[in-house]
């Protein structure tokens, strides 16, 4: 895989989580018809705001975790080294499969509910999953980093 393709894959996932979070607080705030309405979104486990504010501790988290994988330095690569890759691969790899287990549950339980109840966070997550397994590639792939 070359350093562009990862940084790509990096970067489109992050701004697929940004314009999650995004629309989520303009369903929230403007309520549009052509989007799904607001309790699609979370899975109401917690709070909104509460879920917010983690979701943008996330987004934050993977910017920095970008620009470090693009500069070659900063703090992720004091939790990110050539050990701690396959935890993160496994850890990603559980996660994406928890997510599938996850939606079977839902739509056994729930069968009447069509998409998108429900399925909106499961789908996010799923892309989170990825992004940590690609964080975990970083040593397996040998990515050249750009100095």
């Amino acid at each position: 895989m070359t350093n562009i393709i990862y940084q790509l894959l990096l970067w489109f996932i992050t701004i697929v989580f940004l314009g999650r979070i995004l629309a989520q607080i303009f369903v929230g705030i403007y309520s549009p018809t052509y989007l799904p309405k607001m309790d699609m979104w979370y899975s109401g486990l917690m709070p909104y705001p509460i879920l917010l504010t983690y979701q943008i501790f996330i987004y934050t988290c993977m910017v920095i975790f970008n620009f470090c994988l693009y500069m070659g330095r900063g703090p992720l690569f004091l939790i990110l080294n050539d050990k701690t890759s396959t935890y993160y691969i496994y850890f990603g790899v559980l996660y994406f499969a928890l997510m599938i287990i996850r939606f079977i549950i839902h739509k056994i339980k729930e069968p009447e509910i069509t998409w998108p109840r429900g399925s909106i966070p499961i789908f996010f997550h799923f892309f989170l999953a990825i992004y940590i397994i690609l964080l975990g590639s970083y040593s397996y792939f040998k990515v050249v980093i750009i100095s």
